[in-house]
């Protein structure tokens, strides 16, 4: 009797151990990504700011509400229709709200502290900006094959704020 519970407390403190590591290389992998980013200062404090004012209204949800039954749906139908490859949308604190990108995680911890720290990276197809949301600041991370702007940015922008406002 002795000899099992002394087998289960050395296989609970090798799977504490396990746990701390997996732990640590996610830990380091995100330091590391932070280090290898090209980031420069904001023109202003606070960059590609969004303030939402009234809740979308019902005639104007169009179909990426109405046929989707979860934020993340919608996510994946905003994708197809504005021509980026992945969306995420976070908290300040780097946790994933919503996401159709498989690394949302990584992305949403590495980008929300550099947004924190007031920097912004540099990154061909990237598109990083803050959202004033009801729930709070949140932290949009968009991923492309080129740049996102113009017409691609504001079609984009205009229906993430509509996904929000309704699934949030």
């Amino acid at each position: 009797m002795i000899l099992i519970l002394l087998g289960a407390v050395v296989v609970i403190l090798l799977l504490s151990i396990v746990l701390q590591m997996i732990t640590l290389r996610d830990l380091q992998a995100v330091q590391s990504r932070l280090a290898s980013l090209q980031v420069r200062e904001p023109e202003s404090p606070v960059q590609k700011e969004i303030r939402f004012t009234a809740p979308v209204s019902e005639k104007d949800m169009g179909l990426l509400l109405k046929r989707h039954n979860s934020i993340e749906e919608s996510l994946h139908a905003l994708v197809d229709l504005s021509q980026v490859q992945a969306i995420t949308l976070a908290t300040r604190d780097g946790l994933v709200v919503a996401s159709n990108y498989p690394d949302a995680q990584s992305d949403a911890a590495t980008y929300s502290h550099l947004i924190k720290e007031g920097r912004v990276p540099e990154e061909s197809g990237l598109k990083i900006w803050q959202i004033n949301h009801k729930t709070g600041v949140l932290i949009g991370i968009a991923r492309a094959k080129g740049p996102i702007e113009g017409e691609k940015w504001a079609f984009m922008n205009e229906n993430v704020i509509k996904i929000l406002n309704y699934w949030l």
